[in-house]
Parts: C-alpha cells; structure tokens; sequence
C-alpha cells in the first residue's frame, strides 16, 4: 500500500536511490518547449498523456510499420500467448528495432522533465489483442501494473482504436490515488467493484 505495488521494501528502495542519484546528474535540455514541459505536467497531474506520432515519422511509414508488425504476428500464429485474448510477438525489438523511433526529442524532454532525470529504455514488447467474447473478464479491465514508481509505460498503438475497437478506458488519478491507498489492485476483490464501475470516473 505504501509503494502502490508487492515489491519488497528492499525493491522499493533501490529504484528510489538509483533515482535519486540519476536526478543529482541530469542537467535540462536547453531543446525542452514550453509544450514539453505542459506535457510533463499533465501526466504529473492526470495519470497519463496523449502524444501523436512523431511528425518525424510520415503516414506511409506508420502503414509500413503497422503491416510490417501485423505481418510478423500472422507468420507466427500470434507469438506467444500470455493469457486469453493477449499474444506477445517473439524477438519484437530485434525484429522491428525501428520502433524506438517514437521516443522523439520532444518525448524525451517530456519524460526527462517529468522525473527530472535522464531514463533507459527497460524493455520492449509487442503485443497483440484479440476479441474474448466467451471470456469478457479476461479483457484486463481495472488493474494497476505492478512496477516501482520510478517506471512508465509508453504504449504505441499501430490501429486505431475507438470506443467500440478497443480503445483503453482509465480511471481518474483521484480515484486511482483513492483505491490503490485501500490495497485495491485487481478487480478480482469484490469490494472494489462498484466503486470502479461507476462510469462517471472513467
């Protein structure tokens, strides 16, 4: 409850003296806009931000890479799967190693500014998910991931996604702040499902 995640307090810890001395080291880029800046603040206040593909990257090659990734996921009947209705790409980075273009500099100095320090890539994965209609709970609704809070994700949609294709559903950070402060951290405990449900926090 106090680290918002089952990691040890040893776990904990470290991350936040490793941070604590990445932030001792890191000078702000002198190429951050005030854009960059909002950004950081907007994740720091709402839990999430929305960025646009890089205008580095043109639309032919954002179609190039979504059919070069869907592609790769037909001709490995899916990859691996990692539970009902969600399959992860074998070697995606080593394969697709092109995706990393969308930390662009104006990313970059958002998340820089956001933890005050440089940051490494910890991992790259690509995944696929697919309809589950026999098994609707599997569709990852209302969970926290179990991470320090010294990481983030960026999750880089290839398809458009709508409300009715997909598109991710967040909870508000008060609400998110409110729950995970009770020990709330997958839907599966029924206390929390009503509080959850409510449509006017998502």
């Amino acid at each position: 409850r106090l680290f918002g995640n089952n990691h040890s307090w040893a776990v904990n810890s470290r991350y936040a003296e490793y941070h604590r001395a990445a932030q001792a080291r890191w000078r702000p880029s002198p190429g951050a806009t005030a854009e960059d800046k909002a950004a950081a603040e907007r994740f720091r206040q709402n839990g999430y931000e929305v960025f646009l593909a890089p205008a580095s990257i043109p639309t032919t090659r954002l179609q190039a890479l979504q059919t070069k990734v869907d592609g790769l996921f037909e001709s490995q009947h899916n990859g691996y799967p990692i539970t009902e209705g969600l399959y992860r790409m074998y070697d995606g980075l080593e394969l697709v190693p092109e995706i990393v273009d969308f930390i662009d500099p104006h990313l970059e100095a958002a998340v820089e500014t956001y933890y005050c320090s440089h940051f490494k890539i910890f991992g790259v994965y690509f995944y696929r998910t697919v309809p589950t209609p026999k098994k609707p709970e599997s569709s990852f609704l209302w969970h926290l991931d179990n991470c320090p809070q010294q990481e983030m994700k960026l999750m880089v949609y290839l398809d458009d996604v709508k409300t009715d294709t997909g598109a991710i559903r967040l909870k508000t950070k008060q609400l998110s702040d409110q729950v995970r402060a009770k020990g709330f951290y997958d839907r599966g405990v029924p206390e929390f499902q009503k509080e959850l449900d409510r449509p006017e926090t998502t």
